[in-house]
C-alpha cells in the first residue's frame, strides 16, 4: 500500500472514530440503551405465572423435550423418565421435588415451565 493510501485510509478511520464518538457522548442515550432495547411489556414476576410460555408436560416428554427445559441435563431427564415408568404419572409438578437429581434451585428454575395433566385439575 502506498503512503498516500495509508494516509487516507487513516484519515477516514480517525474522522469516523471522531463521528461516533461525538454520536454516543452527545446524546441523551447511551449505548445500552439503544443496542439492547427491551420493547417488550413490563411483567410483574412476582404475581402469577408467565402466560406466554411453553410447558412442557411431564408425563408425556421424551428426553429430548425435557433437556430443553433449563438446567435439566440427560442424567436428570432419565431420572424423570424413570421415576414416571416406575411410579406412575406426577399428579402435580410439585412432585419433581421429590426426586434426588432435582436440587431446590433447578426446581425453581423450571416449575414455571412444566405442567401435567391434573394441573389443570387444581
Amino acid at each position: 500500500m502506498t503512503d498516500k493510501k495509508l494516509i487516507v485510509l487513516l484519515s477516514v478511520v480517525v474522522i469516523v472514530t471522531v463521528c461516533l464518538g461525538f454520536f454516543v457522548t452527545n446524546n441523551d442515550i447511551s449505548v445500552s440503551d439503544w443496542a439492547f432495547r427491551d420493547d417488550s411489556p413490563a411483567v410483574d414476576e412476582s404475581t402469577a405465572e408467565p402466560s406466554h410460555v411453553y410447558k412442557v408436560n411431564i408425563n408425556t416428554a421424551d428426553k429430548y423435550e425435557l433437556t430443553t427445559l433449563p438446567h435439566i441435563n440427560d442424567a436428570i431427564a432419565d431420572a424423570i423418565i424413570k421415576r414416571r415408568e416406575t411410579r406412575g404419572d406426577f399428579k402435580y409438578v410439585e412432585q419433581l421435588a421429590e426426586l434426588e437429581e432435582i436440587s431446590e434451585y433447578i426446581y425453581f428454575q423450571i416449575k414455571d415451565y412444566v405442567a401435567t395433566s391434573s394441573d389443570s385439575e387444581r
